[in-house]
């Protein structure tokens, strides 16, 4: 696919100039490049007394920011988010850069416009895709662990638990090895059983519908 069809429907800022387009894929893999703890404390102190959001808040909206059970689950999520989204991001643009021409030039003859080309030529065309970004973005979920202990600094008031955190408790805290042990393997079950789906479907598309 040429820089041109790519920008017809990946937007034509990006597509059309490969120093923006350099600079936008770096930015959106930041994420990757900052370790997942330091990153985390950096996304720490924007919400810290002294930080930029607190700063926001009191200043601007004229409102205290307080950091509670539901704010605390909140910026998890939050930065589950911000951390994701790059490969998301980069997937999808890769699976644009294969999108065939002639595809969008038919699309651009039958008069459809921006919102028509997405919907009905980029999205088919991005649809193995989705699915993969969606299961590897599950099974992040089942081993997010960083970004709760870091937010919550392991205070039961957050009440902010995951997989990940929950087996650590039962294995280090409260010492009970056997449950944890047990919680693991029925994580990678779990995730064994997402999966599979996604296997069969890849494996038909590999044997042409056999």
């Amino acid at each position: 696919m040429t820089t041109s069809s790519a920008s017809s429907v990946g937007g034509e800022l990006v597509g059309s100039c490969p120093k923006i387009r350099g600079v936008y894929v770096t930015f959106v893999l930041l994420p990757f490049i900052v370790v997942p703890v330091v990153g985390t404390l950096m996304f720490k102190q924007l919400f810290e007394p002294s930080g930029l959001v607190t700063w926001f808040f009191r200043n601007i909206l004229e409102r205290r920011f307080i950091l509670n059970e539901a704010s605390v689950k909140t910026l998890i999520v939050t930065h589950a988010v911000w951390y994701t989204t790059p490969f998301a991001l980069i997937t999808f643009f890769a699976g644009l850069q294969t999108l065939p021409q002639s595809t969008v030039e038919a699309a651009l003859i039958d008069g459809a416009n921006r919102l028509q080309q997405i919907r009905f030529v980029a999205l088919p065309h991005l649809q193995s895709l989705i699915v993969f970004v969606s299961l590897i973005s599950i099974m992040d979920m089942y081993r997010v662990f960083d970004s709760v202990v870091v937010l919550t600094e392991q205070n039961p008031i957050y009440r902010a638990e995951t997989v990940m955190v929950y087996n650590f408790q039962m294995a280090l805290t409260v010492q009970r090895l056997g449950k944890a042990n047990a919680m693991a393997m029925l994580t990678v079950l779990a995730i064994l059983v997402v999966l599979i789906p996604f296997l069969r479907r890849t494996y038909r598309e590999q044997t042409g519908g056999k």
